[in-house]
């Protein structure tokens, strides 16, 4: 957990309840009254969860629709890419540009990490990306809601598109990186199989559409397509960063998260790493190719 994260000491769901009183009536009953919690099954109370947590903590209103995903506050995932990014600008190839510049890949209806980045970080920009035209408008609302439609900017992608779709359309800047959180699974068997092995909580439903959970040749195949495109335009941005599920993202090294560099520089291991992950001796490093 990275040491900004303000929910290093868990969630008082009741205090949250009292900020926020929609959330008031997903607070389980049945739950340790000096613990309160909320039924992590209902979908219902997950959106309304989110919901709360941005609406108390970053000061962001979004909305989530119920057939897609509803994903978790993770805040850690933008402030380890902050680290990274900073790393990154200390190097033999400095970026004197004040404003960060970011993409989003496959941002989707809620837009979380730019809008929770450009709430962390005054000096972030964005342009995001998305494929479905259901989460396409939304997010651009979610966008427009939290009057960030001047930092953040989405472009609508499609099949023939390619993935890294904004350094094609914005020619003229170069970016500090691009983010993605990809498809996990390669088949619908694939995203049962993980429903059943889920525990409780958190996060033990699932919400999505198959177009966000759901590509050709899975995680390793999506994230490795990404890389390869990279090369053509590596003088365009710094660092290729991706949330992976751990068990399937071997191109990712077998980690919760991993960063790409796309130059010749190496960023600092200590800030590579999110606290979570084992050092290097305390895992077998797999490596596959692909033919992609």
């Amino acid at each position: 957990m990275h040491s900004r994260n303000i929910y290093r000491n868990g969630i008082d769901f009741a205090e949250l309840s009292a900020v926020y009183p929609p959330l008031r009536k997903y607070i389980d009953k049945a739950s340790n009254p000096h613990h309160k919690t909320i039924d992590f099954k209902d979908q219902d109370a997950q959106r309304c969860l989110t919901e709360a947590l941005l609406h108390r903590d970053f000061k962001l209103k979004i909305r989530l629709p119920p057939d897609r995903l509803c994903p978790p506050v993770f805040s850690d995932f933008v402030s380890s890419l902050a680290n990274i990014t900073l790393a990154s600008r200390y190097t033999d190839e400095p970026n004197t540009q004040s404003i960060v510049l970011g993409i989003d890949i496959g941002t989707g209806a809620s837009a979380i990490y730019p809008l929770l980045a450009c709430s962390l970080e005054k000096s972030w920009e964005f342009v995001v990306s998305e494929i479905d035209p259901s989460s396409f408008v939304t997010a651009r609302q979610n966008i427009s809601t939290n009057k960030l439609g001047d930092r953040i900017q989405i472009v609508q992608s499609h099949a023939t598109s390619p993935i890294l779709l904004p350094l094609h359309l914005d020619k003229e800047r170069r970016f500090d990186f691009t983010m993605c959180n990809p498809p996990f699974y390669s088949s619908l068997q694939e995203v049962l199989q993980s429903a059943e092995a889920k525990q409780y909580r958190p996060n033990a439903v699932c919400t999505g559409a198959e177009i966000e959970m759901i590509t050709s040749g899975g995680e390793s195949a999506f994230v490795g397509k990404m890389v390869i495109e990279s090369l053509d335009i590596r003088e365009r941005y710094g660092i290729l960063h991706c949330l992976g599920n751990c068990h399937q993202a071997r191109l990712a090294a077998g980690l919760w998260a991993g960063h790409f560099p796309i130059h010749d520089y190496q960023i600092p291991s200590p800030v590579s790493r999110i606290r979570i992950q084992p050092y290097r001796n305390t895992y077998l490093l797999t490596i596959r190719y692909y033919n992609l």
